[in-house]
């Protein structure tokens, strides 16, 4: 089960966690930006509000097997892989789920 956590909790452990919706008011509008998709986050680190919009948000972590994707994507085109770089590749798959959720929802 996932566990879901919100804007000025503390981080459990460290790792990268993702952007999945915000805390009050439209729950996608308007999307974060790139560098505000994902967060790296240390044990006890506390979760930001969105500082481009000043909203609080929820947020999820992102899994040992998604990372092992992100970094099989990498090695395949070729780019090196780091904490930089899976960063980056974080954001895009989260943007697309985001893109998805939002979509569902306006049916």
């Amino acid at each position: 089960m996932s566990k879901y956590f919100r804007t000025r909790d503390a981080a459990p452990s460290g790792g990268l966690y993702r952007f999945i919706g915000y805390a009050k008011g439209d729950r996608y509008d308007p999307l974060p930006d790139d560098k505000e998709l994902v967060l790296p986050l240390n044990k006890d680190d506390h979760f930001s509000a969105i500082k481009s919009v000043g909203r609080p948000a929820y947020w999820k972590e992102i899994s040992e097997g998604e990372l092992g994707r992100i970094q099989q994507v990498l090695v395949k085109r070729h780019i090196t892989v780091n904490r930089e770089n899976i960063q980056t590749w974080a954001a895009v798959y989260a943007r697309r789920w985001l893109k998805s959720a939002s979509e569902k929802n306006n049916l």
